[in-house]
């Protein structure tokens, strides 16, 4: 019977119909998609970067490796005195090893700590 539509599905024209509506954005989003993937040694945008002595918590905890054990400790390392340096944060602060701070070295920062030196002799 010529002009019935089989009873297992739609005919050939809808699922033409439908290969046309799926192929589409199919086709769209490979055309705009980026190529290759990104470079690993790229160094994170400015705006990515925390100061680790003055860093809020959120901030410390959206670092890779970092979780709210390891921050808690962090802010009460930089509480007793500012961190120096990213091997001065791994000697102090328990939880910390070469694999975390490999892992947070593009994303920190470490401002020189003030220079708490003698006192200046006032000039008369």
């Amino acid at each position: 019977m010529p002009g019935q539509r089989p009873r297992w599905g739609w005919g050939p024209w809808h699922r033409g119909i439908l290969a046309v509506l799926t192929a589409t954005p199919a086709t769209w989003l490979w055309l705009v998609a980026p190529r290759g993937a990104p470079s690993p040694d790229a160094a994170p945008p400015p705006f990515m970067v925390v100061e680790i002595n003055s860093a809020p918590p959120l901030a410390l905890l959206a670092l890779p490796g970092l979780g709210p054990t390891r921050v808690h400790r962090i802010q009460t390392a930089r509480d007793e005195r500012p961190i120096a340096s990213l091997d001065d944060l791994a000697r102090r602060v328990k939880g910390i090893g070469p694999a975390t701070i490999e892992g947070i070295r593009p994303y920190v920062r470490v401002d020189a700590p003030p220079d708490d030196g003698p006192p200046a002799r006032p000039s008369r």
